[in-house]
């Protein structure tokens, strides 16, 4: 593996974190040079995130935070 991303595209159960790092416009900046630390959950663990979320809002905030951590 010769980055982060091409790790995450090659697993299977990231497939909701590449679908969130597609929204929010993060694959170009994960695919050049890093220094890089992404903390990934599992798809498992990120639908219990999205299901305790009460509010579409509050998605579209996790979806902010992830590209304010990643960035």
């Amino acid at each position: 593996v010769n980055s982060i991303l091409a790790g995450v595209l090659q697993d299977e159960d990231a497939t909701t974190l590449v679908d969130l790092l597609e929204q929010a416009n993060l694959v170009d900046a994960l695919s050049e040079e890093g220094p890089f630390t992404v903390f990934a959950p599992t798809n498992e663990g990120l639908w219990k995130m999205f299901f305790k979320a009460t509010r579409i809002s509050e998605i579209g905030i996790i979806i902010s935070s992830l590209k304010e951590k990643i960035w």
